[in-house]
């Protein structure tokens, strides 16, 4: 279960890595943020299971 959420944060990091240009980081703003934000909700259903 763990790897399968820390996947994506490696892999958008990698990319953000790779950009030269800040408006290259634009498109994975997003994506970088539904990935937090998937992340926080099965680390808080984690504790309080």
């Amino acid at each position: 279960m763990g790897r399968s959420v820390l996947l994506p944060v490696l892999r958008n990091a990698r990319a953000v890595w790779q950009r030269q240009d800040s408006r290259q980081l634009d498109p994975l703003l997003r994506q970088m943020a539904l990935t937090t934000l998937v992340f926080t909700l099965l680390f808080g259903l984690g504790q309080v299971l």
